[in-house]
């Protein structure tokens, strides 16, 4: 039996490291190729803070002259006005932040915020129209020393500013992520998955789609498991 310790040790050992190195590699690069099992857990809002959901596909223009990538989660507004509730956002599953994004409205003097999260190195999740992000998970917003300023235009009496971030933030499914609601003529939370592993193909004029994740858009709805969704 003594002559199998030493190739049982060195196996042992080999494991080990592998296992050390994966560890200390970043989250980002640790995410797992996608699988089947259920991505998200937990409603994005409040259950009674969804008036309503209007699901892929949808036509809006002049904002939307295609059919939409994302779903709408439209928030509650029992004033009847062009500003819904404010409502807290919640992460929907165990994510990963990789970027953040702003838009600022300067003239208007509000801005609107973007979340891309990853699940997995083929699933990218997208949260549009988020009025203000977690001091606890991205700092401060009130300026932009850390952020890139991609675009500043002028257009129809506004002037705009985009900015973006990119990070790495590990976040649990239910953890606060900011508040959607609140903006003037911003009456839907958007939610957009990607998944790579799935493409389109019936589209017209499909060469023209090639630098653009559109092909790959799923229901974020299908990405929960069926029962009851847990909410905060």
């Amino acid at each position: 039996m003594k002559q199998y310790r030493l190739p049982i040790l060195v196996g042992t050992i080999l494991i080990l490291s592998i296992l050390l190195v994966a560890c200390m590699q970043s989250p980002e690069s640790r995410l797992p190729v996608g699988g089947s099992q259920p991505i998200f857990t937990v409603s994005p809002m409040d259950i009674d803070s969804i008036l309503r959901i209007v699901l892929l596909g949808n036509l809006n223009p002049p904002g939307h002259v295609f059919p939409t990538d994302h779903i709408y989660f439209y928030i509650s507004n029992p004033d009847g006005d062009n500003r819904p509730d404010i409502v807290t956002l919640y992460s929907p599953g165990d994510l990963i932040v990789a970027a953040i994004e702003a838009s600022e409205h300067v003239t208007a003097g509000f801005f609107d915020y973007s979340i891309t999260l990853r699940s997995c190195e083929d699933i990218t999740v997208v949260l549009g129209h988020v009025s203000s992000l977690s001091t606890e998970i991205f700092g401060g917003t009130s300026a932009f020393d850390k952020w890139t300023l991609m675009n500043e235009y002028s257009t129809g009496g506004e002037t705009y500013r985009s900015w973006t971030k990119a990070c790495i933030i590990q976040v649990r499914a239910g953890e606060t992520l900011g508040t959607t609601g609140g903006n003037p003529d911003q009456y839907a939370l958007d939610l957009g998955v990607y998944d790579r592993r799935h493409t389109h193909d019936k589209v017209a004029n499909s060469s023209r789609w090639l630098e653009t994740r559109y092909l790959h858009a799923v229901c974020p709805l299908s990405l929960y498991e069926e029962g009851p969704v847990l909410v905060r």
